[in-house]
């Protein structure tokens, strides 16, 4: 039941891999009756299962796989540390993902994430802890395209001419922000987003997304900054139009909350918050 056990050294996991594998050899090479083959089959199962739990795999598995992912999008992609607790506990520290660019993308120093145990085998599972610190988001443009867009179409999925409806069903209970920052540069049409929070806490009592339906216990929020910053950007003048030129308005669009959501919160708290407006002027010679 070594499965249980957390490596403390290296030489703990080459051993105990070296004893997987030479169980393996044993079954197919020396097993000749069927009790003895079906006893050390149920061990390497186990003892499978228990490898999956060292962390040194997990962290040989995550950053293989984001080589490999790297190499595909030309780009950086890179995890410094992972433990994965089976089925229900997730750390990662260290994300990073670059543009093609070579600029930061994303950064994230610290997430974690608590679901519900066995969670593919419920038919709701229950997000308990969703926890994110030290990060940074940089979407930018300077013409049309933005710096995501090769991620988009990487993991973009074929069109369907059929339209599925979702059932997704997920419950959330806690959120939790620290030190995030995010960023919108937008140099085509010239208009800047700029938000950052020193921390955030929110706390749920049903997240419903088929009913659209969510109500929040409590927000907490400390020193929330966002800003606006507007100026002249790349992209050209569109020609005027005629003033005869009739336009079709939609009216549906126009409709607030157009899907219906209901969406209650108890109580917010928010301190040191700011906003910040800035439009560029023109001044004379």
């Amino acid at each position: 039941m070594f499965f249980k056990v957390l490596p403390v050294s290296n030489w703990l996991f080459w051993l105990l891999l070296l004893v997987w594998a030479a169980l393996w050899g044993y079954v197919f090479k020396k097993a000749l009756h069927i009790t003895s083959f079906f006893l050390v089959l149920f061990f390497l199962l186990l003892s499978g299962w228990g490898i999956l739990h060292l962390s040194p795999v997990q962290n040989w598995m995550v950053k293989k796989a984001a080589s490999v992912l790297s190499e595909k999008l030309k780009t950086e992609v890179s995890v410094k540390h992972v433990d994965i607790g089976f089925f229900n506990k997730l750390l990662v520290e260290g994300v990073m993902i670059k543009d093609l660019k070579k600029d930061t993308l994303l950064y994230a120093g610290v997430v974690k994430l608590n679901i519900t145990d066995w969670f593919f085998l419920t038919q709701k599972p229950v997000i308990k802890y969703i926890g994110l610190s030290d990060a940074v988001i940089n979407l930018k443009r300077t013409d049309s395209v933005w710096n995501y867009q090769f991620l988009a179409d990487f993991f973009a999925s074929p069109k369907s001419t059929t339209k599925k409806e979702s059932n997704t069903q997920i419950d959330l209970k806690t959120i939790e922000l620290n030190n995030v920052t995010f960023n919108k540069i937008d140099g085509w049409i010239g208009q800047d987003l700029r938000a950052s929070i020193k921390k955030l806490f929110l706390k749920a009592d049903d997240f419903d997304l088929t009913k659209k339906q969510v109500s929040i216990n409590e927000v907490k929020l400390d020193e929330p900054i966002f800003g606006i910053y507007d100026y002249t950007g790349n992209r050209p003048s569109a020609p005027k139009r005629q003033p005869d030129t009739a336009v079709a308005i939609n009216l549906s669009q126009l409709q607030w909350n157009a899907a219906n959501w209901k969406i209650t919160i108890g109580t917010i708290t928010l301190q040191d918050g700011r906003f910040i407006n800035e439009r560029e002027t023109q001044h004379l010679p």
